[in-house]
């Protein structure tokens, strides 16, 4: 896993998060309440060898590098104006990447999945 100080964080993207309050619309419907914060990132692709019995190909799957002390969790949504990565995305999983020898969060590395 790749270590990113926040010199390498060369993009930036707005993470809409739920806060897990409900408000309620006019027809008494329940919408959730959520928070946005915009920050630096870095967008990279991971590519997966994948099989369907009769062939091999590569799929690309987007991953965002976040800094800690930028709140996210599972099922939030990034959007992003980058090029190559312009539209939204939901957090597909999370990990905390820690630097070496210590217990300090470098980022959070986040597998996406493109909104359509």
């Amino acid at each position: 896993m790749t270590l990113y100080p926040s010199a390498f964080m060369v993009h930036s993207c707005a993470v809409i998060h739920a806060t897990g309050a409900y408000s309620m619309d006019d027809y008494g419907n329940q919408i959730p309440v959520t928070s946005s914060t915009t920050t630096k990132c870095r967008f990279s692709q991971n590519k997966e060898q994948v099989s369907d019995g009769t062939s091999i190909y590569l799929k690309s799957i987007p991953k965002i590098a976040i800094p800690p002390e930028v709140s996210i969790a599972e099922e939030d949504k990034i959007t992003s104006t980058v090029t190559g990565y312009t539209g939204t995305y939901n957090v597909k999983s999370l990990k905390a990447v820690y630097y070496p020898t210590t217990e300090t969060v470098s980022h959070y590395s986040c597998e996406l999945v493109a909104v359509v």
